[in-house]
């Protein structure tokens, strides 16, 4: 019967059901945001980078955004089909009463004609009923394919959005890996227990734990490393082989963990701005996670094939890095050693380098090690940088150094909105007695060196580590921002490192360090890093940062680069000052400061470019100094 499809439904019944896709409560939303606030460590949230702690909040609710898109398609979906059907049932009924009504006139017709065969204007009645209830026939059957249409419709779209549902279910993060508390046999002290990860983490002694972990099998090692490979890779103690293994679990599964938060975030982006997203900086977040999935492809040299051709600046095929053998013969490896990855700290540490095949450590023909502690505006997104930096020291050096790239903690950002967090000091008393630990901790072979070599804010950590204890054979502090804002009257100060050598590099125009170091100095408020002038320190050996291009006045002294770019400038691929750093670190000698002329410095102090014009100290005949006993040398 016509009409009959197109009758059917309750529009109230429709709207019932969309508004069960209501959008996100605020208890919900508030929720999501307390559990990820409880995924930064306690204690440590004011030296994370904001970047980081913005992305922590901003994960969550990309996802609940996206879900909360879908819902309201789906309510849109069937508050329009129910408003659709409506219109139907109108249109239908009206048709419907019409039928009646012009039945019942043909049926009065038909009686009239009955009793006068010749009545025209029965036979007009008669007809005319017939052409409407026709009219309203053709009229119900296209309302019926007219609801048959929507429905249709409507059952693809809802169709198309529950395969879009299942696609962002399966593209929310995984439950977090939980350690089973898996244990293995092990003596310990003479008795045989039976130990899990964190029991072993419990003799907090790096030597103890070292060699308890040292007397496990291959096979009881590998069950802890998948057991809980968060807590084997950062532990000191652990040989760097086994936290390699155990981090690129972690790295592997916190790349799968923002490859779907990218998803989420590059959706959100796409969609119109409201009140839940209209403060989030997508392009950011977007930045900073795909700069995070390079970074681990790149460190765990896994995917070199996707990035074929973009290598980097200085055309190193992506992903490779070179170690020398025994022989001090090249060979390539695939990645770094990744001795350290915790993103819930902003943490990654790599080892570029050969390992002991046996012990899993620093292999013996590595006689000397460098730590670079990179500054401001270091992530985890762009450690490549910092990696890349390594390496140019480590190709400078002499032939048997292996380089450290330490980013145990959360480092400043520094921008227009974020000036502040270049004074505060908060990330160096996190970072500092981490670096203290890991430095302190690492085992090297009999006789190697260990240099560290801080930058810029990397320095204040560096030297509030020290402070703290930290161990290292000779010290580099490059544009520093400060030596700790404790009273530090100089080197001698620090207890494990006052008796050895400490050299200074910084460019004459550079002026970020001012801005952190003196310039924010404030004890009310926990910023500035001191008041004693890292350049000028008792104990420190000032070193010249020269030329762009080493032994090349023609390519420009590192001031050449102006007043904020000689601040980076100084860690320049073949440049004077990277060569002072690769000799301090090598043991080799090393290029002293040449002042400026008094009649240099006249004519610079005349003019309002003062910073912008180059010293020419660095036109000087240099002098060459050993890093190890500081005595004078002529020639390199």
């Amino acid at each position: 019967m016509a009409g009959e499809i197109a009758n059917a439904g309750e529009p109230e019944a429709v709207r019932s059901a969309a508004k069960r896709f209501a959008r996100v409560s605020a208890t919900q939303i508030n929720a999501l945001l307390s559990m990820a606030q409880t995924s930064i460590p306690e204690g440590t949230s004011g030296a994370l980078s904001t970047s980081r702690l913005a992305g922590s909040l901003e994960a969550p609710l990309n996802a609940v955004r996206a879900v909360t898109a879908a819902d309201d398609q789906i309510q849109t979906l069937l508050n329009d089909h129910a408003a659709v059907i409506a219109d139907i049932k109108s249109e239908t009924t009206r048709h419907l009463n019409i039928t009646r009504f012009e039945r019942s006139q043909g049926t009065d017709a038909r009686a009239e004609l009955a009793a006068q065969p010749d009545s025209p204007a029965a036979q007009r009645k008669l007809e005319r009923s017939q052409r409407i209830l026709a009219d309203s026939d053709r009229a119900l059957t296209e309302l019926d394919q007219a609801r048959t249409r929507s429905d249709s419709i409507l059952a693809s779209q809802l169709y198309n959005l529950a395969a879009h549902y299942r696609n962002l279910g399966a593209r929310l993060p995984a439950p977090p890996r939980v350690s089973a508390n898996l244990r293995v046999s092990v003596s310990i002290d003479g008795v045989v227990r039976e130990v899990s990860v964190i029991d072993i983490a419990l003799l907090q002694d790096p030597a103890r734990i070292a060699e308890v972990w040292a007397s496990l099998t291959p096979e009881q090692r590998d069950v802890l490393i998948q057991d809980n490979p968060l807590l084997v890779g950062n532990l000191e103690g652990i040989p760097l082989r086994d936290r390699d293994a155990a981090n690129r679990i972690t790295a592997t599964e916190y790349r799968a963990r923002i490859e779907r938060e990218l998803f989420f975030a590059e959706y959100v982006a796409g969609l119109p701005q409201d009140p839940l997203t209209h403060l989030m900086d997508h392009d950011a977040d977007i930045a900073r996670l795909r700069g995070e999935i390079r970074t681990i492809d790149q460190m765990l040299g896994d995917r070199n094939h996707l990035y074929a051709g973009q290598g980097n600046p200085v055309g190193y095929p992506f992903g490779e890095y070179e170690v020398l053998d025994e022989n001090r013969e090249p060979y390539k490896r695939n990645g770094v050693v990744l001795v350290g990855f915790d993103p819930t700290r902003d943490s990654i540490i790599t080892f570029q380098g050969a390992l002991d095949p046996v012990t899993g450590n620093v292999a013996p023909w590595v006689s000397r090690v460098g730590t670079f502690i990179p500054g401001s505006n270091s992530h985890i997104g762009g450690f490549e940088g910092d990696v890349h930096r390594s390496r140019t020291m480590l190709q400078a050096a002499e032939p048997g150094v292996g380089m450290f790239t330490w980013h145990g903690a959360a480092m400043p950002d520094i921008d227009q909105n974020t000036i502040l967090e270049a004074g505060k000091r908060t990330f160096a008393e996190v970072g500092a007695p981490r670096l203290a630990v890991f430095l302190n901790s690492v085992s090297l072979p009999e006789g190697t060196s260990m240099v560290p070599v801080g930058h810029s804010y990397g320095a204040v950590v560096l030297a509030r580590a020290e402070q703290l204890g930290l161990k290292a054979d000779r010290v580099v502090y490059v544009a520093p921002a400060g030596l700790g804002h404790d009273t530090v009257n100089g080197v001698s100060d620090f207890p494990n490192t006052g008796d050895v050598n400490h050299f200074v590099l910084q460019a004459r125009n550079d002026v970020v360090v001012g801005i952190s170091q003196k310039g924010m100095s404030s004890d009310a408020l926990d910023l500035g890093h001191g008041k004693l002038d890292p350049v000028r320190a008792p104990g420190v050996v000032r070193l010249e940062t020269g030329f762009r291009v080493w032994n090349k006045p023609e390519s420009g002294t590192i001031e050449s680069r102006g007043r904020t770019g000689s601040h980076s400038a100084v860690l320049d691929e073949e440049s004077t000052s990277i060569f002072n750093i690769a000799g301090v670190i090598s043991g080799e000698p090393v290029s002293r400061y040449q002042p400026d002329d008094q009649e240099s410095i006249n004519t610079l102090r005349s003019g309002r470019l003062t910073f912008d014009i180059e010293g020419t100290g660095v036109l000087k005949p240099q002098r060459w100094i050993s890093p190890i006993d500081l005595s004078e040398s002529s020639g390199r």
